[in-house]
């Protein structure tokens, strides 16, 4: 996630952070997306969350959730 796609957000509630922040991040060979910028796409947004909460931008509030979906296997 770009930083101008989490600027634009945050812009469309209000400037503030999310509460909760809900994802199915492409994950497969498919989407040819399992990496991004050379890291897991989750480990990508939790880099980025804490970044831009570093930054005084934070996307997700202090105590928020983020709830991810990950496939398994059976």
């Amino acid at each position: 996630m770009n930083e101008s796609t989490r600027d634009d957000a945050r812009r469309l509630i209000g400037g503030n952070a999310f509460d909760v922040i809900v994802t199915d991040p492409p994950y497969g060979r498919r989407e040819g997306m399992s990496k991004f910028e050379g890291m897991p796409v989750l480990s990508h947004l939790i880099d980025v969350i804490g970044r831009d909460r570093s930054s005084g931008k934070p996307l997700l509030k202090v105590g928020g959730r983020m709830v991810a979906f990950q496939p398994c296997r059976r």
